[in-house]
């Protein structure tokens, strides 16, 4: 199964992650037969057969980390997490995420990209872990941002999506600002979660 072990499990309050198994190739292969949103299993924009599909999935699996994500409440699968190019001698992993259209703005990627980094860094001896986001990916951009990721470059007109280019910011947190940002954005989120049982004890007295 790579470099996690398959009976691992991450889990938060709206998302669960564990290491992705045959059983999982099916969601896999629907978003990587999609093309309604960039994200790294289909990247190359290239219709692929299921067999092509798994011997990709394969090498990822081989050769990094690929987390099936699931909502919290039913353990439905709503998207993964991926380390890929994971160097622990020189310390550095590049890192990507995709959650469902239906999950996003709601926590559940804050979430995810909450238990990924620190989970890469509790388990690996990294100095730095990088992403890419593109221009077009405004809320995910201000995300990594708010999680300490620092730009660390930008190439214009880099990639064709909706009829016209977009650039691509290359983005770096290091071990020292994460465990600087790291009280922080878990705070956002533990006050999401009062918010949302507040709202839930209103809703309950109203009904």
């Amino acid at each position: 199964m790579g470099l996690i072990d398959s009976t691992a499990t991450v889990a938060g309050r709206l998302v669960t992650m564990r290491p992705v198994s045959r059983e999982d190739y099916p969601a896999l292969f629907t978003w990587r037969s999609s093309f309604d949103t960039v994200h790294m299993l289909n990247f190359q924009r290239r219709i692929a057969s299921f067999e092509e599909f798994v011997r990709e999935i394969e090498s990822i699996l081989a050769n990094g980390i690929l987390l099936l994500v699931r909502e919290a409440a039913g353990g439905r699968p709503i998207g993964y997490a991926v380390a890929h190019r994971i160097n622990p001698w020189d310390g550095w992993a590049s890192v990507g995420l995709y959650v469902e259209p239906a999950y996003r703005m709601r926590g559940h990627g804050g979430e995810t990209a909450l238990l990924c980094i620190d989970a890469l860094f509790r388990l690996y001896p990294l100095k730095k872990i990088m992403t890419e986001v593109y221009d077009f990916a405004e809320p995910q951009l201000a995300m990594v941002r708010a999680m300490g990721f620092e730009e660390v470059g930008y190439l214009a007109d880099h990639y064709w999506y909706e009829d016209r280019f977009w650039g691509l910011y290359g983005m770096v947190l290091t071990r020292d600002r994460w465990n600087e940002y790291r009280d922080r954005f878990v705070d956002i989120l533990v006050v999401q979660q009062r918010y949302e049982e507040m709202q839930s004890l209103r809703q309950a007295d109203g009904a």
